[in-house]
């Protein structure tokens, strides 16, 4: 997944939480409860974030790695060039 895709995931996440804070302001604002219609989408709304946010943290964490291998590679490549020329 590209960096440009996991801001995308990032902004549908933030898109969902602004869903469930207006929900629940909603419900504030009358001062009530939820009621089981708005707790149920509240519910699954959140649930569907929480999922969003442990790709996104999966995602980063593959880039990341990618990021210091290809990092790592390139620190051996240099490292090898220089005990060439000191041989």
């Amino acid at each position: 997944m590209t960096p440009k895709e996991i801001q995308e995931l990032r902004d549908k996440r933030a898109r969902l939480v602004e869903q469930c804070r207006a929900i629940a302001t909603k419900a504030q604002t009358e001062k009530r409860a939820l009621t089981s219609e708005e707790q149920t989408n509240y519910d699954k709304i959140f649930a569907e974030q929480r999922t969003l946010g442990e790709q996104i943290q999966r995602e980063e964490q593959l880039l990341e790695a990618k990021r210091q291998s290809l990092h790592g590679e390139g620190e051996q490549q240099h490292q090898q060039r220089t005990n060439e020329h000191v041989s």
